[in-house]
């Protein structure tokens, strides 16, 4: 998904005052799927904002720049999120027996009470 989001592109309309996702690229069926949204919702995300107010809400149209701001920093989200993920996995899946924690040898990894080393 990370991959294809970075080939997504946001094109100007409106005079450069809005924008939307390009509909004709070629990456953007992958990232649909893979991200589980559809078309209008992900171009809702990406090209407005909405603001609310004392009990009103305003959504307005961003700018190409604002809008490509917003795919870097979904993508930074993804990839965090990714990350995160593995290493948990990881973490979770690396099981040291107790009596190796107070042993040179143990690798340099944090032992947990149960004996599971972590990793960062």
């Amino acid at each position: 998904a990370v991959l294809h989001l970075s080939n997504l592109s946001i094109n100007s309309i409106k005079g450069g005052e809005e924008s939307e996702i390009d509909y004709e690229n070629p990456h953007l069926e992958p990232i649909l799927q893979l991200l589980g949204v559809t078309k209008k919702n992900l171009n809702q995300a990406l090209c407005y904002f909405k603001i609310e107010a004392r009990g009103q809400s305003y959504t307005r149209a961003v700018q190409k720049e604002k809008a490509e701001k917003g795919v870097e920093a979904l993508i930074k989200a993804t990839y965090s999120a990714m990350f995160d993920y593995i290493v948990r996995s990881i973490n979770a899946s690396i099981t040291v027996k107790k009596t190796a924690t107070s042993k040179p040898g143990a690798g340099g990894r944090a032992l947990t009470d149960k004996g599971n080393a972590v990793i960062g």
